[in-house]
């Protein structure tokens, strides 16, 4: 509604801006069910090892060394 349409006086902008407003919050919103899965955060690291890089878990059926094939 306020894109397309050249308003000169500010005024009309608040108006057209407070229209556009109410109309989306008459909107209905989606009934969305929660997640299927719990939340999990990070576990804070210690400063002294801050910056070093993630690693990966390794999983028991990689092979150590991908080059071998």
């Amino acid at each position: 509604m306020l894109q397309g349409v050249e308003v000169s006086d500010p005024s009309r902008w608040i108006e057209r801006l407070d229209r556009v407003l109410h109309y989306a919050s008459q909107q209905k919103l989606p009934n969305r069910p929660g997640r299927s899965y719990p939340r999990e955060a990070y576990v804070r690291r210690p400063k002294t090892t801050h910056f070093q890089k993630r690693k990966k878990k390794s999983k028991p059926n990689d092979p150590e060394d991908p080059t071998s094939k």
